[in-house]
């Protein structure tokens, strides 16, 4: 089994039922640290990964950015929620605004290549 978001097979796994090869990221999971990525398994450079950000409007003043982000970054940092968050099989992590941009325009540069890459036309 190899997947990029854990959170069908992620139980499956921790009981024995299935026995994951790879995970499709450059690097491990924590969640599942001794499973190699699809990187280490040979297949080079293979980064897909499911990921979530919190967004506002473009006009939302940057001390509501600044505010929120303090906040959502409590919370997404607490230990509490990381295990509820690993439980549903995802890695939690918080970063800022500017990060969550740099992050998103890399995105889009990735999978922009990769359509034109696979030859997919718009419709």
């Amino acid at each position: 089994m190899i997947f990029t978001d854990l959170t069908p097979g992620l139980p499956h796994v921790r009981a024995g039922a299935l026995r994951p090869l790879a995970v499709t990221r450059l690097k491990r999971s924590t969640l599942v640290p001794d499973v190699p990525s699809l990187d280490e398994a040979g297949v080079s450079g293979f980064d897909m990964d499911s990921w979530a950000g919190l967004f506002a409007p473009a006009a939302t003043p940057k001390e509501i950015i600044t505010r929120l982000n303090v906040e959502v970054r409590k919370i997404i940092d607490e230990h509490e929620m990381k295990a509820r968050i690993a439980a549903m099989g995802f890695e939690a992590f918080s970063s800022s605004p500017e990060e969550l941009g740099e992050f998103v325009k890399a995105q889009l540069v990735k999978w922009t290549d990769m359509i034109k890459d696979a030859g997919i036309e718009p419709e």
